[in-house]
C-alpha cells in the first residue's frame, strides 16, 4: 500500500509538473504572436508583458483568486490582438483619424474577441479583449458599458493599457512622465476607470511595484 500511495503521489507530480510546462509554453506562444502583431509598431516594444504584469499587480491587491488571475493573464496578452485588422497607416498615422480611420480603430476589440471565441482554453478572456476600452463614466467602447457591467477583468486591462501607453512614445505623441500618467490615473477614478482598480493602482504605486515593472521593460529599450 505504501509503494501505491507512493507511485501515485510521483505520477500526480509528474502530471502537475508537465501542465505547468504546457501552460507556460502556451503562454509564451501567445506572448510570442500578440508581440509578433506589435512588431508593426515600434513604438509599442513591450507593450504586452508590460499591461500583463500591471494587471497582474491590481488583480493581486484587489484580491482575485488564482483562477481569476489566469483568465487575466491571457486577456491582457490577447487584449489589442484584433489590430491585427488595422491597416499600419492608420496605426502609426500621426495626424487626426478619418471617420473611416477611426471606425477602424473602434472594430478592434470585437475583432480580437471573434478572433479566440472558438478556442476553449482562452474563452473567459473574451471579455477582458472585447471591453477593455469601456469607460466607468460609459462613454467607451465598443458598447457603451456603465461601471460594473464592465467585466472586472476588463476594467483592469483598462488602467493598465492606459498607463502604459501614457509613458511609452506613440506617433501621436511623446510620453508622460511615471508621476504624470499616475495622476492621470487618479483624476480619471469614477469617469474613466473603476474607483476600487485605481485604489489597487495607488497602493501598487506606493509599494514601488509600478516601477518596477516600467523599469524591467525599458532596460534594453534605448529610445529617447
Amino acid at each position: 500500500e505504501e509503494l501505491v500511495t507512493a507511485v501515485r503521489s510521483r505520477l500526480n507530480r509528474t502530471r502537475q509538473l508537465k501542465m505547468a510546462q504546457l501552460q507556460q509554453a502556451y503562454e509564451a506562444s501567445l506572448t510570442a504572436l500578440a508581440n509578433a502583431i506589435d512588431l508593426r509598431d515600434e513604438y509599442t516594444r513591450g507593450h504586452v508583458e508590460r499591461v500583463r504584469n500591471y494587471a497582474l499587480l491590481l488583480a493581486e491587491h484587489l484580491g482575485f483568486p488564482e483562477k481569476q488571475r489566469e483568465h487575466l493573464r491571457f486577456g491582457a496578452i490577447l487584449h489589442d490582438i484584433g489590430k491585427i485588422r488595422i491597416s499600419e497607416h492608420t496605426l502609426l498615422k500621426n495626424a487626426a483619424l478619418s471617420d473611416e480611420e477611426w471606425q477602424e480603430v473602434l472594430r478592434h476589440p470585437a475583432t480580437g474577441a471573434d478572433m479566440i471565441k472558438d478556442i476553449p482554453y482562452l474563452a473567459a478572456a473574451v471579455p477582458i479583449i472585447q471591453y477593455h476600452h469601456e469607460r466607468w463614466d460609459g462613454s467607451g467602447y465598443p458598447d457603451n458599458l456603465m461601471g460594473k457591467a464592465i467585466p472586472g477583468g476588463a476594467r483592469i486591462v483598462a488602467v493598465a493599457d492606459a498607463f502604459d501607453a501614457m509613458t511609452t512614445n506613440r506617433p501621436y505623441g511623446k510620453r508622460r512622465s511615471l508621476e504624470e500618467a499616475y495622476q492621470e490615473i487618479l483624476d480619471c477614478s469614477g469617469k474613466q476607470y473603476d474607483p476600487e482598480v485605481v485604489n489597487a493602482f495607488q497602493k501598487a504605486w506606493k509599494a514601488g511595484q509600478i516601477h518596477q515593472v516600467y523599469a524591467s521593460y525599458r532596460s534594453s529599450d534605448h529610445r529617447p
